[in-house]
């Protein structure tokens, strides 16, 4: 029985290796301005801080920290990250929106950034409650 567990083990680290060995590097990273660890990826469930020329692959999350910028590259096109965005590296890179991020790295609800404007966390006012409010 332990020999069956330790091979059964072996293997998973074997397979483990096998699928990281193979991921292919589909962007880099151009530019990083900001403090130490101002611009992570979190890949998997480990995260690093990136620099200038490291490479990224496809489902890696850049996050970029109040004091982080960041440039990459992926699936032929550039993207800028400012202070407290993040995107994911997937085949839709060069459309997708960039969301923003809160100081803990959480994605916010409903804060899409797109080219210059973006669509708020708030909800619209519904039913009476303005009329609610002057009523009182």
């Amino acid at each position: 029985m332990a020999n069956i567990l330790r091979t059964s083990i072996a293997c998973l680290a074997f397979s483990a290796l096998a699928l990281t060995a193979a991921a292919e590097e589909v962007g880099s990273v151009e530019t990083v301005a900001g403090e130490p660890e101002a611009v992570i990826v979190l890949r998997g469930t480990e995260t690093f801080s990136l620099a200038p020329d490291d490479v990224l692959f496809e489902g890696d999350r850049v996050i970029t920290r109040a004091t982080g910028t960041t440039e990459i590259t992926a699936y032929d096109c550039s993207r800028e990250l400012s202070s407290l965005q993040s995107i994911t590296i997937a085949p839709d890179f060069c459309t997708q929106l960039i969301v923003a991020v809160g100081e803990d790295g959480a994605v916010l609800a409903d804060a899409a950034i797109a080219e210059g404007g973006g669509v708020g966390a708030a909800l619209p006012i519904v039913g009476g409650l303005a009329a609610a409010g002057a009523a009182a």
